[in-house]
């Protein structure tokens, strides 16, 4: 396909294939007319991330299909109605330099800065004047989240960040800050700031966890919840998820997936999923997850957690081993590219260098508006 900003996609319409009854494929379903509907979503940039274009009609395609209907001003009823239909028929249109996603999901690597311009949403993460961020720190056996620790603050502080003491607080006083009543976690710490953002003055709210919080799991959690922007940087722990305490212990595990070391998997065996049994956020989410490595959560996240798919989860997660003295630097540096509206190949690129070459998928980004200059 070319780079032009619109193409068609090379891909029929879906639609039964011969010997199959005249009925759209649905829910559960495994043929020749599931396969075709995957690869004209995958053609639109929709992602299908744990499965392809594998002609089973699961809860991946469902959300995808979802997605795409939502971008096209469509009932998002994840059925493949005549609409839809109509609509994934029309040309493709993607931003110029951009392409539609291949079927299966490989590591991608760096790559340049390019004219794509996919960025993180600003627009909907200021539309209540408010952004509100949780950066957490994981636990490291040796110590070295202290210091990582401490650098993410001198960070936040250097770039203006003041903080923020919610205990004693009323809701009126909280409301007169620009925070809606119930956003704040009364036992954690805050950072906070007035800052441009997508072309408007926001106040920008930053949770900040780490091992000497008074409750890390559970705080972490709540910015999970209600965070548009969510940075971790600490060990991923197997893949199993972030983790706020020492490896022997489960009282700070957030848990996202299965372990692929057999002892993780056995000690963290009958603790919740926290993408199935938390609700997050409805609206828009970045999450940046900096770790050994965190591309292992990238399944999970995309087919777990109810409400959340491509069009309003945007993720950036490391594919290679990182080093903590390059954590706090990684946090930030993305804060910074997100109140810049940098384009997310050039964040790549700055985070490959700011960690020794280590690449960083970044899954979603296609649909979010280009920011005004």
């Amino acid at each position: 396909m070319s780079g032009t900003a619109a193409a068609t996609s090379g891909i029929s319409t879906p639609h039964p294939a011969a010997g199959e009854a005249q009925r759209p494929p649905t829910r559960g379903e495994c043929s020749e007319s599931v396969r075709t509907l995957q690869q004209a979503l995958l053609a639109h940039g929709a992602s299908l991330p744990r499965f392809g274009a594998d002609g089973a009609f699961g809860r991946e395609t469902e959300a995808a299909l979802r997605w795409f209907q939502r971008g096209r001003g469509l009932p998002a009823s994840g059925k493949l109605d005549a609409a839809t239909r109509a609509a994934l028929a029309a040309p493709v249109r993607l931003p110029p330099g951009d392409a539609p996603r291949p079927a299966a999901a490989p590591a991608r690597p760096a790559t340049p800065p390019t004219a794509s311009a996919r960025t993180a949403d600003v627009v909907e993460m200021a539309k209540d004047g408010l952004l509100h961020a949780v950066v957490g720190v994981g636990f490291d056996e040796q110590g070295a989240d202290l210091d990582a620790a401490a650098r993410a603050r001198g960070g936040l502080l250097a770039r203006g960040f003041v903080p923020l003491r919610v205990s004693g607080l009323d809701d009126a006083q909280v409301a007169a800050l620009g925070i809606p009543p119930g956003t704040l976690d009364p036992r954690s710490t805050y950072y906070t700031r007035e800052l441009l953002l997508g072309g408007r003055t926001v106040r920008a709210l930053v949770q900040f966890v780490d091992r000497d919080s008074e409750a890390p799991r559970e705080e972490f959690l709540h910015g999970l919840r209600n965070a548009e922007l969510v940075l971790y940087a600490g060990h991923a722990r197997y893949g199993s998820g972030p983790d706020f305490d020492a490896l022997e212990r489960n009282d700070g595990n957030v848990v996202f997936g299965t372990a692929y070391d057999p002892a993780m998997r056995a000690r963290l065996r009958g603790e919740p999923n926290a993408l199935q049994r938390e609700r997050l956020s409805p609206g828009y989410q970045l999450m940046l997850f900096a770790g050994c490595r965190t591309r292992d959560y990238l399944d999970e996240l995309r087919a777990l957690p109810r409400g959340k798919d491509p069009g309003n989860l945007d993720l950036l997660l490391s594919d290679d081993l990182l080093y903590w003295s390059d954590m706090p630097e990684t946090v930030l540096a993305t804060l910074d590219a997100v109140v810049a509206g940098q384009d997310v190949e050039a964040l790549r690129g700055r985070l490959a260098r700011l960690n020794r070459g280590a690449t960083f998928t970044a899954d979603g980004f296609g649909d979010n508006p280009v920011p005004r200059s």
